[in-house]
């Protein structure tokens, strides 16, 4: 956990200047008789997440664009907001917030009296946890439903959690300071989200739980969760208790794959997840290789952008 930002400013640049640093770039206007603001700010950081307290005191007009890199969703504390997001407009209150995805151009008008929790969830962290869940690479951008009913109570009980991670980075407390610690719990609020909003996936990862407890998921968990071992058809049958036969069974039938195939997978969506992730910027592309048990970097190289497209040295200087 870093130390907050904390502002408290009349100046209508200023503001979206340091909005925008943690933000993105956007256009912040006064709206109608308001000539001025009176901006509230303050930011938190646990792990990846980002906790912001916004309040801009006046009515204004707020155009970001989408947002690219990171999901937004923003809680009010009171007063209304009308959110445009791609073609859905939505008026949040204190009942209903709203959720925005990085792929919509999004539009907001907060009126007087509208301060905001707001939660700015790192994409490549969202996706990655997205990912692992389903056991497949995402195909299309994740699209959450833009209005939350926060009179639910599985809605109700992610809030509280987030506004207890909130209070406790105000106090400066050591539970969300260490960086492995606070980055887990980033992790925590991601999945939760994940269950509780209605997304383009959901049925998906509906699916994806239902079948939990096949031999199949059984072993692709296995692989995640031991990437750096020598994982081959023995190894795996012999800590999951079947026959070589039987695994290579459940891979032809349930995966559509080998098991020598899906632990390449498995290796290649891990390093590409790792060298996407900002959190560790000094880490090599050499590190990710071996640290995911793909030990012949040529190959590695070859069989990376074979799968995505790109070099792995090129996928890492794109994260953010």
């Amino acid at each position: 956990m870093t130390a907050p930002t904390v502002l408290r400013t009349r100046d209508v640049d200023l503001a979206r200047a340091r909005v925008a640093d943690f933000f993105c770039d956007h256009r912040l206007d006064p709206v109608g008789r308001a000539h001025a603001i009176d901006m509230r700010l303050r930011i938190d950081t646990v792990g990846s997440m980002g906790l912001v307290h916004l309040d801009y005191g006046e009515p204004v007009q707020i155009r970001p664009g989408p947002l690219a890199t990171f999901y937004l969703v923003q809680i009010p504390l009171a007063g209304r907001a009308v959110v445009e997001h791609g073609a859905t407009r939505v008026q949040s209150s204190p009942h209903l917030a709203t959720v925005l995805s990085p792929t919509s151009p999004t539009s907001m008008t907060w009126q007087r009296g509208n301060p905001q929790l707001c939660v700015r969830l790192r994409r490549s962290t969202v996706d990655r946890e997205l990912m692992r869940r389903l056991g497949r690479e995402i195909t299309t951008p994740l699209r959450f439903d833009v209005g939350m009913d926060l009179r639910r109570p599985d809605v109700a009980s992610w809030v509280r959690m987030v506004r207890f991670l909130g209070d406790e980075a105000l106090r400066g407390a050591s539970s969300v300071g260490g960086a492995d610690c606070s980055e887990y719990l980033a992790r925590g609020v991601v999945n939760q989200l994940l269950d509780v909003q209605p997304h383009n996936y959901s049925a998906a990862l509906a699916a994806a739980a239902d079948g939990a407890a096949t031999l199949g998921s059984r072993m692709v968990t296995l692989i995640d969760d031991h990437l750096a071992d020598p994982l081959g058809p023995g190894w795996l049958a012999e800590r999951l208790r079947v026959s070589v036969r039987a695994l290579r069974e459940a891979c032809r039938s349930e995966l559509e794959s080998t098991p020598t195939a899906v632990v390449k997978e498995r290796r290649l969506l891990a390093a590409r997840a790792r060298l996407l992730d900002a959190m560790h910027p000094g880490r090599t592309v050499t590190d990710v290789a071996l640290g995911v048990g793909l030990t012949h970097l040529g190959r590695f190289a070859v069989d990376y952008r074979a799968r995505f497209g790109e070099s792995p040295s090129e996928t890492a200087t794109t994260a953010v």
